[in-house]
């Protein structure tokens, strides 16, 4: 009776030992479970830090390509010098210190130069390579009149009243010109051509 007892208080203590160790093991598990949170959170900290680099970068893609897409004609047609800023208004390119308007009307030379006056401006007068370059650039598929004149008894004179520079003077054999993709020639005063408008550049002071 007393081994049984024993046997069965072995048992007892046993299994309290048993329990014991298992409650012990499962003391000894519980710091590693909490040593392993810190690094799950640390994952999780570089996962949200790789998400919000990759939005940063999207918002300044997006913000540049906005920036990008703004109207051109309002940065091209704007240039700084100091305190002043030349301007050229909506529909008119600023090359230099002068507009130009390149119109989409059509009329003889005598209609394009009264719709120029009409804009405060008058046809184009171009006497540099430069310019005649720019316009050449900018006149499209059409052939356009431009401010140059010839009086039938004189020399070729441009709208603000200068000599043409030329030994040669304009191919065509009539007393109005216009520009081509070849350069100046010269047509009948009364056929339609779109044309060439220029002024100078307003200055304004910077805001």
């Amino acid at each position: 009776m007393c081994a049984a007892r024993a046997g069965v208080a072995g048992d007892h203590g046993g299994t309290t030992l048993r329990g014991g160790a298992t409650s012990g093991r499962s003391r000894g598990r519980a710091p590693a479970a909490r040593r392993g949170r810190p690094s799950r959170r640390r994952r999780l900290w570089r996962v949200v830090a790789a998400v919000a680099v990759v939005l940063g970068s999207v918002v300044l893609a997006a913000v540049f390509a906005l920036r990008a897409r703004e109207d051109p004609a309002s940065e091209a047609n704007r240039t700084d010098e100091g305190g002043l800023s030349r301007q050229c208004e909506a529909g008119w390119t600023l090359r230099e210190s002068s507009c130009f308007l390149f119109s989409e009307n059509e009329g003889s030379w005598t209609f394009a130069n009264g719709s120029c006056a009409s804009r405060s401006s008058s046809l184009a007068v171009i006497k540099s390579d430069k310019e005649r370059g720019f316009a050449l650039s900018e006149k499209g598929e059409y052939d356009r009149w431009v401010g140059l004149l010839r009086d039938p008894s004189g020399p070729w004179r441009w709208a603000d009243g200068s000599a043409l520079d030329s030994g040669t003077g304009v191919p065509g054999g009539s007393d109005c010109a216009y520009l081509n993709h070849q350069g100046l020639s010269s047509a009948r005063c009364s056929s339609t051509r779109r044309y060439i408008c220029t002024k100078h550049a307003e200055y304004i002071k910077k805001e």
